[in-house]
């Protein structure tokens, strides 16, 4: 059995404060060798804080025109003056993106040259008290036909829930097709792109200095 674990904390500073957020995430997954079959499990779980200009910068319609205007005209004075609305920032404030995953995943060997590779995952993400989403994926079939050329087929379903709408929305998606893997395409296409010089090279033996 192999284990592997990742731990990631960092933070991304702008001087306009457009682009800062402080991120955490966290990934483990483990492999399970049974037989000649692999089992995959795996998690993960984000966080991410980006800044009140950068949220403000998003959601601009919670603000009337004219405090529209003045946010646009100077980003980082806006969110620290007195004409920032009050409830508008405790909003923003509550809002801070996370999202976790969790995806088994097999590879079944049926025969020699049929393998087989399920895999399933349910995604849940989370913008503050405002909106939520849960996303399941499953993957019916992971086909290898031949060396580059792979069949593969998926159905999801997002369920998302706006809670200022208080109106729930739900799709589904289907998948299939094949996949083709181009390595001789590419290194022809590689060599291809190789720029060719022509001309003419003049060497003077009675050199003048």
């Amino acid at each position: 059995m192999t284990n592997n674990a990742q731990v990631t904390i960092g933070s991304v500073q702008d001087p306009l404060q457009i682009s800062s957020e402080d991120q955490f995430s966290v990934r483990d997954s483990i492999s399970i060798p049974i037989k000649s079959q692999v089992l995959l499990l795996g998690i993960e779980h984000d966080r991410v804080q980006p800044s009140l200009v950068s949220k403000l910068n998003q959601e601009l319609g919670l603000l009337s025109p004219a405090l529209q205007a003045e946010f646009q005209s100077n980003l980082s004075a806006f969110v620290d003056s007195s004409n920032f609305p009050p409830e508008v920032k405790a909003i923003l404030a509550a809002e801070q993106p996370t999202g976790t995953i969790f995806q088994p995943q097999a590879s079944i060997s049926v025969g020699t040259r049929l393998h087989v590779s399920p895999n399933f995952s349910v995604t849940h993400s989370r913008n503050g008290s405002q909106s939520e989403a849960w996303t399941q994926s499953f993957g019916f079939l992971q086909l290898p036909v031949e060396a580059t050329l792979q069949f593969r087929s998926s159905l999801s379903n997002v369920l998302l829930w706006d809670s200022r709408q208080n109106n729930p929305h739900s799709h589904a998606r289907a998948f299939g097709g094949f996949r083709r893997a181009l390595r001789r395409c590419l290194a022809l296409c590689v060599a291809a792109s190789q720029p060719d010089h022509e001309g003419r090279v003049f060497r003077d033996n009675n050199i003048q200095r």
